[in-house]
């Protein structure tokens, strides 16, 4: 389904069984070009730039400045130019590790992509905030694994595509038992009244769940 293109496929997080170790995901990797894993994250220092510019249809990489218009060269759409985050992070469980570039990182780091792309043009350091702040986080996230070809050589390389805090799956863990409970509730009350009432009652929950 290429989700590794469009992250909204990785909608909601994923139930625990998909979830494996790193030491499982190098594995798979063998075979297999994108799992999700769960584990704990730290910054891995380097003279690397931490954003770069890209098509903001495809967010494939491009050689222009913000806000151009342009013809993308890998999708072919006039689009506009974004600026978006390439972090990276280490991904640890105790047992083995991976290393990775986080897409969209904002969510485990103390600042924008503009504000990283600010301290990069100013040679402010940022990164002991940004390694503080990153090994904060365990994580569940969707790696694409890859190869990619630098000057005759393949090099394999692992992008985050979607990454779920704890926080995150904690609170839609807990919506979705809430819900659940909700339902459970109301068929349980549903049970109690007469059947005309009852017929009654199933109409109101009906239309009140039609999105028309």
């Amino acid at each position: 389904m290429k989700a590794f293109i469009d992250s909204d496929i990785l909608l909601p997080p994923p139930a625990g069984d998909d979830i494996i170790t790193t030491e499982k995901a190098l594995v798979i990797f063998e075979k297999e070009s994108a799992v999700w894993v769960g584990a704990k994250t730290s910054f891995i220092p380097g003279n690397q730039r931490l954003w770069y510019t890209a098509c903001n249809n495809c967010h494939k990489s491009v050689n222009a400045d913000i806000d151009w218009e342009i013809t993308c060269p890998s999708c072919k759409d006039i689009t506009k130019v974004e600026v978006r985050c390439c972090m990276p992070v280490l991904l640890k469980d105790g047992i083995a590790s991976l290393n990775t570039i986080i897409l969209a990182a904002e969510k485990i780091i103390p600042f924008s992509v503009l504000q990283l792309k600010e301290a990069n043009e100013s040679e402010t350091p940022i990164d002991a905030e940004l390694a503080s702040s990153i090994e904060k986080h365990t994580i569940v996230c969707f790696v694409h694994h890859y190869a990619k070809d630098i000057q005759g050589q393949l090099n394999k390389r692992r992008n985050v595509v979607k990454a779920y805090t704890n926080d995150e799956m904690f609170n839609f863990f807990f919506k979705v038992v809430d819900e659940d409970m909700t339902s459970m509730q109301t068929n349980l009350e549903l049970q109690m009244f007469t059947p005309t009432t009852k017929n009654m009652l199933e109409e109101i929950v009906g239309s009140s769940n039609d999105p028309n």
